[in-house]
């Protein structure tokens, strides 16, 4: 049976996930496909924020599996509300999960009891610090200017 009017699109794994007092939603410290840590590191500690679209306004079920290297880690239900027609977004509680070099993290959702689905999953890599940074800073220091025409 699909899931009446609502649809999970994505899912962004960050450190972080906010929401002001105005409304605006500020998500923290996203990572790609791979994430980068340092040989020390044994730990991670990371949270998704569940962006779908909706054609109603309605509560559901939501079920959240967490795998790692393929195995179930961390498994747990909740019940939420859409509150409008639109994009949503939903964060997740923070993991915690132990890492080596490889391991694989896996995020499965499932609405109102249906099929899960895999929104997204992250390969962990370790590597020694000065290349951990390295590899993290590939696009520091660029700035683009937007508004600044003319001016030099």
């Amino acid at each position: 049976m699909p899931n009446k009017g609502i649809k999970f699109e994505s899912a962004i794994p960050c450190d972080d996930f906010r929401t002001e007092s105005n409304g605006k939603n500020i998500i923290i410290g996203t990572y790609q496909e791979e994430v980068i840590v340092n040989t020390q590191v044994s730990n991670f500690s990371f949270m998704f924020v569940l962006i779908g679209m909706a054609e109603e306004a309605r509560k559901c079920n939501l079920s959240i599996a967490l795998k790692v290297d393929g195995k179930m880690a961390v498994k747990m239900a909740a019940t939420t509300e859409v509150k409008g027609m639109g994009h949503f977004m939903i964060p997740t509680p923070t993991f915690n999960v132990g890492v080596k070099n490889g391991t694989m993290v896996s995020l499965e959702v499932s609405l109102d009891d249906n099929e899960p689905i895999i929104l997204r999953s992250l390969k962990v890599i370790q590597r020694e610090e000065s290349d951990a940074l390295t590899e993290g800073a590939q696009m520091s220091g660029v700035a683009i200017n937007i508004g600044e025409q003319g001016n030099s």
